[in-house]
Order: C-alpha cells, then structure tokens, then sequence
C-alpha cells in the first residue's frame, strides 16, 4: 500500500509510521457492549440446530440478530475510527 503512494507523501510517511499500531488495532479486544447477550442467544439458538453455523444464524430470533448486527457494527466503527485516526493524512473514510 505504501508503494502506491509517492516518496514524501504525508499518508506514505503516516502509514511507515503507524503501520504496527494499525495492525495491532486487529489483536485488542472488540467493545464488549452487546456482544453478551448476543452469543448468548446464538448459543441458546445454535444449540438447537443441527444445521451448523449458517443455520443457527438464519434460525436466530429478530431482537437477536439485530443485536448481533449492532454490536458487530460497533466493532468495525471502532476499527475504522482508530485506523482513519491513526492514518488521518489517508483520508480512509471519506463522509464518515
């Protein structure tokens, strides 16, 4: 990525500079809100379902999965608020 862009560029210089931060964003723990009470419902629902993984997802109640795409939602705009933070010179994010 960093090839891409052109010696002195400042998104060049922020990206050799931030790179490891970046990617230790992926090996911290993801917000925690919701995501109880969501496994635990997959749980209680997969435990039911012989089907495996994507039927247990398809099976599960609306008011579950819809927390389960909150909390999911949480975890990737945390990552991406960090990264574009991290990385600002990028502009990784346009309109966010």
């Amino acid at each position: 990525m960093a090839a891409k862009l052109a010696p002195g560029d400042p998104g060049r210089e922020a990206l050799r500079d931030q790179v490891a931060g970046v990617c230790a964003l992926f090996d911290a723990e993801p917000p925690a809100s919701g995501r109880d009470a969501f496994l635990a419902a997959f749980e209680a629902t997969a435990a039911d379902v012989a089907g495996g993984y994507i039927e247990a997802v398809r099976r599960l109640p609306g008011e579950a999965a819809a927390a389960g795409v909150a909390w999911l939602q949480q975890v990737v705009d945390s990552l991406c608020g960090q990264a574009a933070e991290a990385l600002q010179p990028l502009s990784l994010f346009p309109g966010r």
